[in-house]
């Protein structure tokens, strides 16, 4: 059962990315014939060298890790839900709704020692079920510990959102931004492949760097090595704020932008602070239902990322100076 828990996140964690890279791929296809006739840098190339181009283009999206120092940060300010008063000594615990093994470690660690706090940071592996959906944003906003035990052990928990309206939505790409960026470190910094790690996933500070296990068992064991954070200890998570900032929609468009240099970061919420979701390209096209968004001043662009959950789009946030019309 573990594997299939541990593939299911494979899954769930993989999807943004090739949705983003497929999105890339159909909007250059869609605008091949624009470029065809431009003078730009697809002009005059053959069909293999146009995919050569892309492939390398789409090499450049991928998600750059992050070092503890600010993958700690970045799960500091995550919508978490409190387990435990306060205190300098805390874990993150990345869980699933419907997992049975974080449902395991949330009963399991009922008689967790007085002075550790575990920090919950609620998602779903699955992106099919809308009860899923509302549990991680209802959570997300409560924060309450409450909801805890209701999702992990009675299973009594039945969120009161009626619909998925625009905090919803904030808070469900806060989280999998989160998210992503948690398993991108644990892959390449703690190298833990992909297909041999699930929920729930813990992590804590040490005198050796971020530590990582999955069990109650490993860590009780791994109890002592966590050292305390003192500036952590009753932090107000950020992305509280973020995630209930109405953007004000200024246009829509119908036209293809590109970024104005490789490497252009895209984040799951219009704000620096949030999660990045992936980069993008220099000179590579992006079409569809674009929006202009004002934010403090600030100017960004709102884009479809092509990953759809039934008839929740996903979306990714660049800010309006990185970016230029395709043909301006």
């Amino acid at each position: 059962m573990k594997d299939k828990c541990s593939e299911a996140r494979r899954k769930f964690l993989i999807g943004f990315s090739a949705s983003m890279a497929t999105a890339l791929l159909s909007g250059c296809q869609i605008n091949q014939r624009k470029y065809s006739v431009n003078s730009d840098p697809l002009h005059g190339m053959s069909p293999n060298d146009y995919e050569t181009f892309i492939k390398r283009q789409v090499s450049k999206m991928r998600l750059p890790t992050l070092d503890e120092n600010k993958l700690l940060a970045m799960m500091d300010n995550s919508p978490w839900v409190p387990d435990g008063h306060d205190s300098e000594k805390h874990a993150y615990v990345l869980a699933s709704t419907n997992c049975p093994f974080s449902k395991v470690f949330y009963q399991k660690t009922r008689r967790k020692p007085s002075d550790l706090q575990l920090r919950w940071i609620i998602t779903c592996n699955t992106f099919s079920d809308p009860l899923a959906h509302e549990t991680i944003v209802e959570a997300a906003f409560n924060r309450d510990h409450k909801v805890l035990e209701k999702i992990f052990n009675d299973g009594s928990y039945r969120p009161s959102a009626k619909q998925f309206d625009w905090r919803s939505r904030n808070a469900f790409q806060y989280i999998k931004g989160v998210e992503d960026n948690i398993f991108n470190y644990e892959e390449n910094n703690l190298h833990i492949k992909k297909t041999s790690t699930g929920y729930p996933s813990i992590l804590f500070a040490s005198n050796v760097g971020l530590q990582q296990v999955n069990s109650q068992t490993e860590l009780i064991n791994k109890y002592s090595a966590i050292i305390p954070r003192r500036s952590a200890k009753s932090i107000i998570p950020h992305s509280i704020s973020v995630i209930n900032n109405d953007f004000t929609t200024l246009t829509s468009y119908q036209e293809s932008y590109v970024a104005r240099e490789d490497y252009t970061p895209a984040f799951c919420l219009p704000d620096i602070t949030a999660p990045l979701l992936s980069m993008l390209p220099k000179d590579t096209p992006f079409s569809g239902a674009i929006k202009l968004l004002k934010i403090d001043n600030t100017s960004w662009l709102e884009m479809q990322s092509g990953f759809h959950d039934g008839n929740i789009p996903g979306y990714f946030y660049v800010l309006l100076d990185s970016m230029k019309a395709e043909f301006s």
